[in-house]
């Protein structure tokens, strides 16, 4: 299985699938937000991919790819992570 492939899940179950991950990870957090725009934008971060990661990527609703360009990063790279979005703000924990 390759750890670049996204897929959307919701309560009901399968959603979509998204474009690939720009860099593999996995037991990593993911979460959406709505911009400004009201366009969904997905956002992951952390996990392990070749080594442990604090590297975020977002995709824009509708884009083609994931970008990683002028974004931030975990103040130390993080593995095992959880993500959740509550009232359009995501909450990372892990360690």
């Amino acid at each position: 299985m390759s750890r670049s492939k996204v897929h959307v899940y919701y309560q009901q179950g399968w959603v979509m699938d998204l474009p690939d991950l720009v860099q593999g990870r996995q037991a990593h957090a993911c979460g959406y937000f709505v911009n400004d725009a009201g366009h969904r934008v997905h956002l992951v971060t952390g996990g392990y991919g070749e080594d442990f990661l604090s590297s975020t990527e977002i995709l824009y609703n509708g884009d083609p790819a994931w970008t990683t360009a002028g974004l931030g990063h975990l103040p130390a790279p993080a593995n095992g992570l959880r993500g959740v979005s509550i009232d359009n703000n995501i909450l990372v924990t892990g360690r």
